[in-house]
């Protein structure tokens, strides 16, 4: 995966006409005449703009301007809007081409990469959607000096996922190198996975490590989506593999994620939620334990963390 200038992006919108961006990146990164000319859709509040009613006021607004399944939709944004962005794209027309500027650490290393794009349901999140590869993704680190530490912390949360699933990303942050060098190697991580399983029919399902917890948490609190994954983690580590325990609290601490208490999460919440993840399987949740698959019914999950979570859960 290769690293951009800003100057390389601005070049991207000179020479795109129909333009998906995050309203506060706009206003952050760019001048208002660089899309002067241009057929250009800002999202407000991307996370909370995640859902049909806004899907279809995007695919009007393009329709409105006579899109047509020869052009190709510029996305800039972080990973709730390369989600909507992206379902515009493989929708619309029936699917047109487009291409990603990713602008959160978390969209850079994980969100934007991969082809997965969506909306929230109700029932939790990202249930509508679709699988619709970006033709590139360009990664630009200057995006990131506008981040506030909530939003990186967001984004080293996916980094420390990573570090579970391959030796050499963990053997970086080990060796604390940069950020930009993190980053490539996760989305080249990401990269190789999606090569190999775009449709998550088989080793694409590790990249969910985390996640089944994580997606609970995030839905039920006022966490971000990386913090919860991290959380997500800590609980599947403490439930099936606690020998790795150790290791999670040395990659946190050199990464510099303050992981938050447990305390008033509802497990009943957490269990409700898991229950309609979309990777369940005859009515039991899955859950990546040192790298597999494996599935839990509820009752089983709940069990373990009353045995092993008590003072931590409700």
């Amino acid at each position: 995966m290769e690293i951009y200038s800003k100057d390389q992006i601005n070049s991207l919108v000179i020479n795109h006409n129909f333009i998906i961006v995050d309203r506060a990146v706009a206003h952050l990164h760019f001048l208002q005449e660089d899309f002067s000319d241009k057929r250009v859709y800002f999202v407000d509040r991307p996370e909370f703009s995640k859902n049909l009613e806004n899907f279809e006021k995007i695919c009007d607004f393009f329709l409105d301007h006579n899109i047509s399944r020869f052009d190709t939709l510029l996305v800039i944004g972080g990973g709730a809007t390369s989600d909507l962005a992206g379902f515009v794209a493989s929708t619309i027309l029936r699917g047109i081409k487009w291409k990603v500027v990713p602008t959160t650490l978390l969209s850079m290393v994980d969100a934007a990469i991969g082809g997965k794009v969506g909306v929230n349901s109700r029932l939790g999140k990202n249930l509508i959607g679709n699988f619709h590869l970006p033709q590139k993704v360009y990664i630009a680190t200057e995006f990131l000096s506008t981040l506030d530490e909530y939003q990186i912390d967001s984004g080293k949360g996916e980094i420390l996922k990573y570090a579970f699933l391959d030796e050499k990303i963990k053997a970086l942050i080990y060796e604390k190198v940069s950020f930009e060098k993190l980053i490539k190697a996760c989305a080249d991580y990401k990269n190789k996975i999606v090569k190999d399983d775009f449709k998550e029919e088989g080793k694409r399902v590790i990249l969910n490590f985390g996640h089944t917890f994580g997606h609970a948490i995030e839905k039920i609190t006022s966490f971000s989506h990386g913090i919860s994954v991290v959380m997500g983690i800590k609980l599947c580590l403490t439930l099936f593999t606690p020998s790795k325990l150790k290791m999670f609290d040395e990659l946190t601490k050199l990464l510099e994620i303050k992981v938050p208490s447990y305390q008033n999460i509802s497990l009943d919440e957490i269990l409700s939620y898991m229950s309609k993840d979309k990777k369940n399987k005859n009515s039991k949740i899955a859950f990546i334990v040192n790298r597999k698959l494996v599935y839990y019914s509820l009752a089983e999950v709940k069990k373990l963390i009353r045995e092993n979570c008590y003072d931590d859960i409700n």
